[in-house]
């Protein structure tokens, strides 16, 4: 409700080169010019999230799950009192009900706080790629004055280790059966559509494939079908041969 389309003018602008992206390669030059990657933009109110990062873990046991993280409150409006009052809420939940749901009380005397978070979501179905059971985790930001805020997003909790040399997911054994990815459309480019990524992925899970490894940083919604659907994905560092930068302070 914020915006109408055709009514406003985004401009981009490339003003400086990142320190670990060399553009002088063949196919930076002739494969893969113009804006290769969808954009949003999304309207908050003035206390609202501005970071969070949050890990479903499965714990030693290969069957309790607890989500731990981290969430970052901005006030980019007027202070507020001492007895103003944020509250946030963490909601695991699927099809079968609320796995774990915490509620954190902040105050936000600052312009910024950032906030641990740990939400145990008991006995959990466990994500691998044969069976990809997904919860959605529900963030809400209530403070009073201003509405309420909902984000949410789907996780799966799993636990990979590796042990007297073998690969183990959720304490079995397992074996990768991948290929290398490049997410690339015959006609739109490094802009990928959606449904057209599904096909991609389904096809390969039809091959037995369930591993797919990318050569350059994947588009977000890679990475949740690869959620949805049963596949391990392995992310390239999002550096262009990585190895001449791994000691840069700047990616530590």
């Amino acid at each position: 409700d914020q915006a109408a389309p055709g009514a406003h003018t985004v401009a981009v602008r490339f003003y400086r080169r990142h320190p670990s992206v060399q553009l002088d390669m063949p196919r930076h030059a002739l494969e893969f010019v113009g804006l290769c990657r969808a954009a949003f933009l999304h309207a908050v109110e003035p206390v609202h999230i501005s970071d969070a990062f949050l890990q479903p873990t499965l714990l030693e046991d290969n069957a309790t799950g607890v989500l731990r993280g981290e969430v970052t409150l901005t006030n980019a409006g007027a202070p507020l009192a001492a007895d103003d009052i944020v509250t946030v809420t963490a909601q695991i939940a699927d099809a079968d009900g609320v796995a774990g749901l915490m509620t954190y009380l902040v105050t936000l005397e600052e312009a910024e706080k950032t906030i641990s978070l740990e939400v145990p979501a008991g006995a959990v179905k466990r994500w691998n790629a044969e069976v990809p059971n997904l919860y959605t985790l529900t963030l809400r930001v209530n403070l009073k004055g201003q509405p309420e805020q909902v984000f949410s997003q789907k996780i799966g909790f799993r636990r990979f280790e590796v042990r007297d040399g073998r690969a183990t997911l959720n304490g079995e054994p397992v074996k990768f059966r991948g290929v290398n990815h490049l997410t690339f459309h015959p006609e739109g480019g490094m802009y990928t559509p959606e449904d057209w990524l599904r096909q991609n992925l389904l096809m390969m899970k039809r091959c037995n494939v369930n591993a797919i490894r990318t050569h350059f940083f994947g588009p977000r919604e890679l990475v949740d079908l690869c959620d949805e659907l049963g596949l391990y994905l392995l992310q390239e560092l999002p550096i262009d041969w990585g190895h001449t930068y791994l000691h840069e302070p700047v990616h530590l």
